[in-house]
């Protein structure tokens, strides 16, 4: 059986003596004349526990428009391996410049995540990164719950840069995109694309260009794409002056109840944001419960806000509605229907960002996680402590209100390709709480790590999310979803 992994936007640049293959903001960051090269890594994990993955990855050149891969990776990967795939050194040399999709195929289960980090020599420092999408989880409607095209100038003027890739057997004729302002159900701009080849992407710029019409000016909101074929999307976004980058996959999956696993305020400078789209045609009550973790303080906040019918709210903890939560808050949101409101169907995702200029500049984003898709295994393709400067950490959120334990497992691949277990923790959530782990302060892990997590339940349900953060100045730290098993 083969299993497919689709990345909806990869990026590739020229640069001397090197491949940069760039999944981010990267021909307008020039135009611009202020972007970074942004280097990708792809990170691939097999699932089997017990056979190699036979894995190809073929590139296909955005521009191109042929469905015609422009280049290819392949390689054999152990049983419960992970291993990273820098693109400047893994690809074909003569691999031309440009923008490239990329659709994975192996005959195992895999989970795949883009790494987006500046490339040697460019600045600032930036990174984020996003998730393969499994052939299971394309389709049509995608939903983008948070866009933004020259939006809160006095922020930072954030635009938003959007790839949709035609995930299915056929030329797509009719893939459209519509885009919501926050706090309404109806469009203000749509766009259409009528030829997009099997495996190409179609990228949107919202900063300048083609795309970033008047409608759109100061546009803060959703969108949704319809197509004719099954499509997977990949948002970017980033300040006018590039100084940070954040990353997020289009979803389908909604729910009554959505989970980040890790929300803070002002906790080492980072406070987060949600943003959440009611997918019904109903005005509902939307509660954001804030819960602190097992290490800190035995926090329990709720706060209600109202949801429009496909409407999209915005909500930052760092503002005067969240006053209730204190500073140095750090635990999981839980976001769900509040009691007594019509019931509604709900997709979002989470934003983490530094928000104190003096403590430096950090920020990423991930999807919120519907309580259907709690799971007793979650995978983390990459973790990695004291690597090339980066050390990780992942988080967990109890989904069935009962509590969960289990143990983490940390394997990594030799050079000679086998893969190795190189340690195990055990751990326990609390009934509707969470726990953070940080690799640094994990004494069983050694330095250099840079390897796959699986996380294996003995009783529950959780949900998870990995984050990658930098020693280095600017914006180094990535955050992820954690995969179901």
């Amino acid at each position: 059986m083969k299993h497919k992994v689709r990345f909806a936007m990869a990026a590739a640049l020229i640069l001397p003596a090197v491949v940069a293959v760039r999944a981010g903001e990267v021909p307008t960051a020039q135009a611009q004349g202020a972007g970074p090269a942004l280097c990708s890594g792809i990170q691939l994990q097999n699932t089997n526990t017990g056979q190699n993955a036979a894995v190809t990855m073929n590139f296909y050149r955005v521009g191109g428009n042929d469905g015609v891969a422009d280049a290819t990776i392949s390689d054999t990967l152990g049983p419960n391996g992970s291993k990273s795939y820098y693109l400047p050194n893994a690809l074909p040399s003569g691999t031309p410049d440009g923008q490239y999709s990329v659709v994975t195929n192996a005959d195992q289960a895999l989970n795949a995540l883009v790494q987006q980090v500046t490339c040697p020599g460019s600045s600032p420092s930036v990174a984020a990164s996003f998730s393969g999408v499994g052939s299971a989880d394309t389709g049509s409607p995608v939903v983008l719950p948070f866009v933004l095209s020259r939006a809160f100038p006095t922020a930072g003027n954030f635009s938003s840069f959007v790839a949709i890739q035609n995930a299915g057997t056929a030329t797509a004729t009719n893939v459209q995109i519509q885009f919501f302002p926050a706090g309404s159900g109806s469009p203000i701009e749509t766009f259409t694309n009528n030829n997009l080849p099997v495996g190409e992407t179609w990228y949107l710029n919202l900063r300048s260009g083609t795309y970033a019409t008047t409608a759109l000016n100061g546009f803060n909101g959703s969108a949704v794409v319809t197509s004719d074929q099954p499509v997977a999307a990949v948002v970017n976004y980033s300040p006018g002056d590039n100084t940070s980058l954040l990353s997020y996959n289009g979803a389908r999956t909604t729910g009554t109840t959505l989970f980040s696993p890790q929300a803070t305020k002002a906790y080492f400078g980072f406070t987060s944001g949600f943003t959440v789209v009611n997918r019904s045609a109903v005005d509902t009550t939307v509660r954001y419960r804030m819960v602190g973790s097992a290490s800190g303080s035995p926090v329990d906040v709720s706060i209600d806000r109202p949801l429009l019918a496909n409407a999209t709210d915005v909500f930052y903890l760092g503002n005067p509605p969240a006053a209730a939560v204190p500073n140095n808050f750090n635990g999981t949101a839980i976001i769900s229907i509040a009691p007594g409101a019509p019931s509604a169907q709900l997709i979002g995702i989470a934003n983490l960002a530094i928000a104190d200029p003096t403590v430096g500049a950090a920020s990423g984003a991930m999807n919120l996680i519907p309580s259907t898709q709690g799971a007793q295994r979650i995978y983390f393709p990459q973790m990695s402590k004291a690597f090339f400067g980066f050390t990780s950490g992942w988080q967990l959120v109890d989904t069935a209100g009962s509590g969960a334990s289990g143990t983490a497992r940390y394997f990594q691949v030799n050079p000679d390709g086998s893969v190795t277990q190189i340690a195990a923790e055990s751990f326990s959530v609390p009934a509707n709480g969470s726990i953070t782990t940080y690799l640094g302060n994990v004494g069983s892990v050694p330095n250099n790590f840079n390897g796959g997590v699986v996380v294996e339940l003995t009783s529950g349900s959780v949900a998870g999310q990995g984050n990658y953060n930098g020693t280095g100045s600017g914006d180094v730290l990535t955050v992820y979803n954690g995969f179901p098993g």
